[in-house]
């Protein structure tokens, strides 16, 4: 399966809290066993992780741990992206790529969405 593209625009010491609704034939996918991450970097090409999200670290919940009350066609959101201000904060302005991918049961890895991320930078500090 090819990964969606979106391209995410968020405000520079903003909390991100984003969620996303994962499909496969039109229904709301199950995630439960599923892990997921996600990086942040200049350029594809680049060595350096800008963010990693992960829900390891709790950036990335998914399943029942999704908290968003958001929702798209009655259904809620069984991805959510979340990181904090401060972490946000921390991020300099500028444009960067990232993918998102899930890992199932079976360790099999799948990427979802793929695009950049634009962070604009804050004025009031």
């Amino acid at each position: 399966m090819y990964p969606g593209k979106y391209d995410i625009k968020h405000y520079q010491g903003a909390t991100l809290n984003l969620p996303i609704w994962y499909r496969a034939n039109g229904a709301i996918v199950d995630l439960t066993g599923y892990s997921a991450k996600m990086q942040l970097r200049t350029t594809v090409a680049s060595g350096t992780v800008v963010l990693e999200l992960s829900t390891a670290n709790n950036r990335i919940l998914l399943g029942d741990n999704v908290t968003s009350t958001a929702t798209n066609a009655g259904d809620l959101a069984n991805i959510q992206l979340v990181v904090s201000t401060s972490v946000m904060a921390a991020i300099p302005a500028g444009s960067y790529v990232y993918d998102l991918d899930l890992i199932d049961t079976l360790s099999q890895n799948t990427p979802i969405l793929f695009g950049g991320f634009l962070v604009t930078p804050e004025v009031t500090r």
